[in-house]
This record gives structure tokens, C-alpha cells and sequence, in this order.
């Protein structure tokens, strides 16, 4: 695996790119809702739930925090979504929302320390997998993890919209309020970091295994 973004895809695996837009069903469940029908709007809180909640999650390193951010998120959504005039929009539309509603508790609660991750599946290896190949796997997440949690939430956010709600660079400047110029830069950061820490624990490796092969000669 040579390019950094492969492991950023991997870690956020699992990402759903069904988008607003491109779902009349769902555009059909927002008009209902607009209309005031409750049950759409528990049938739209259901497809997003999940998303939101990962979404929240890895901006703000917190499960609680996460889970507060996603409750007035939808709580404010609801409130303000007869003035939506286009729904085939409200994919970007509640992400700005979202995001906007995650700084301000990450930046009210200074929680911004992602030590686990509470979406991660298993670690319990496949037939496919080899125990070492499954280890190998944990200890990347954790290097991509702490190296996330040493970025600015800015540029946290534009990683999570791209690599995990697979967004445009487009979208996402809308969304954080940005120039797509500035999205790219902070993307560029993020792959810089990643890129740092992963040769960094190569290397630390690369170290231990030669110390270690010199004990081993110094105990003949």
C-alpha cells in the first residue's frame, strides 16, 4: 500500500456515497416531511442516523459529544426544513448543519481525543486473515487515529466529508464554508500527517529490530 489515501479509504471503510440527490425515494420522504408528517421524518432520521453519528464522532473524538452533536443537529433540521426549498439538497444541507453544530460543542467541550473507535469492527480475524495480518491492522488505525486526533478540527472535518461521506471537494467547501482551494490545503495536511507518523513507526520498528537482533548477538 503506497499512497496515503489508501489508508485513509481503509479506515473509514464501510462509508456510504448514497447521496440526497440521487435518491428520488428519499427525495419523497423529505417533501413528506416538510408537509409535517412525522413518520417521514423518523423514516429520514434512520437513513441518517448512522452516517451522522460516525460523521460527529470522528470531528469531535467523543461518543457523547458525538451523540449530542447528532441529536440538535436533527433537532434543529426539523425545525428549519420547510424553508428548504430544494430537497433533492438536504444531503448538504444537514451536513452543514452538522458540521457547523459539531465545532461549536467540540470548541464549548475541547474534547477532541479520539482513543478508540466505537464503530470499528471486530478484530477478531477471518479465515482470510492471519492473525499477524489482523495486529498489523489495529496498530494502523491506532498511528491514523492519534495522527487525525493531532490535526486542527478544520482539517479533521474536510478528511471525515471526503474520505468517509465520500463528498466532493465541491461539497465540502460549501458545507465548511470555505474556498475549494482551502479544502485541498487541508486535505494536503492530513496526508502529510498520516504520512509522517506511519514512516515515523516504520522507523521505530526498523530500530527495534536491529536493537533487538543486537541483544540477541551480545547474549552468544
Amino acid at each position: 500500500m503506497n499512497r496515503i489515501e489508501d489508508y485513509f479509504h481503509i479506515y473509514y471503510k464501510g462509508a456510504p456515497n448514497t447521496k440526497g440527490e440521487e435518491n428520488v425515494e428519499e427525495i419523497n420522504i423529505i417533501r413528506k416531511c416538510q408537509l409535517g408528517d412525522m413518520e417521514a421524518f423518523n423514516e429520514l432520521y434512520r437513513l441518517y442516523i448512522g452516517r451522522a453519528m460516525r460523521t460527529a464522532y470522528y470531528i469531535s473524538g467523543n461518543k457523547t459529544t458525538a451523540e449530542d452533536i447528532v441529536q440538535e443537529a436533527f433537532t434543529e433540521a426539523y425545525m428549519k426544513l420547510k424553508s428548504l426549498r430544494t430537497p433533492e439538497t438536504f444531503y448538504r444541507w444537514f451536513y452543514i448543519i452538522l458540521v457547523r453544530t459539531g465545532w461549536r460543542m467540540v470548541n464549548k467541550s475541547k474534547k477532541i481525543l479520539p482513543v478508540e473507535n466505537i464503530f470499528e469492527d471486530t478484530d477478531i480475524p477471518t479465515f482470510q486473515e492471519s492473525v499477524e495480518e489482523t495486529v498489523e491492522v489495529r496498530e494502523r488505525n491506532l498511528i491514523i487515529r492519534n495522527a487525525l486526533g493531532s490535526l486542527s478540527v478544520p482539517v479533521r472535518t474536510a478528511v471525515v466529508l471526503y474520505y468517509y461521506n465520500d463528498m466532493t471537494i465541491k461539497d465540502i467547501s460549501k458545507i465548511m464554508g470555505c474556498f475549494q482551494g482551502t479544502v485541498k490545503s487541508r486535505l494536503f495536511q492530513a496526508r502529510l500527517q498520516i504520512k509522517k507518523s506511519l514512516t515515523k513507526q516504520t522507523h521505530e520498528e526498523l530500530f527495534d529490530f536491529a536493537h533487538s537482533g543486537k541483544e540477541c548477538m551480545n547474549n552468544d
